[in-house]
């Protein structure tokens, strides 16, 4: 069984870092997040295949949610979408995180997520 990889772009428009270009990740599942408001209950963690530096610091692994409500992890998974980008800060996470809180994830960007073919 192959592992999903996705295009993740944070240019072009997108709200975010503008130096960061195209990111390749992979699907490592659903992860819970924070029990806290404004959080969602559940998000999408990707693990980033490109080599990508933020500050100086590696970037490993992202949290992904749909943007919009009429979206789900479940349709951004199958056909894409926008997504709500979070960061883990590689000071609290440096392997594969479990649940989040919300001092190990930085709200990073609004980008754009589409699936690559297998």
């Amino acid at each position: 069984m192959t592992t999903q990889q996705y295009k993740l772009g944070l240019g072009d428009g997108a709200y975010g870092p503008g130096d960061i270009g195209v990111i390749i990740v992979v699907d490592e599942g659903d992860i819970a997040g924070p029990t806290l408001a404004n959080w969602q209950a559940e998000y999408m963690l990707a693990k980033c295949i490109t080599p990508t530096s933020y500050y100086g610091h590696e970037v490993r692994y992202l949290a992904l949610c749909p943007r919009y409500e009429a979206d789900s992890l479940s349709s951004i998974r199958s056909t894409g979408g926008v997504v709500a980008v979070g960061r883990t800060l590689s000071s609290f996470v440096a392997e594969k995180p479990e649940p989040f809180d919300a001092i190990e994830v930085e709200y990073w960007a609004v980008g754009f997520l589409s699936p690559l073919e297998e």
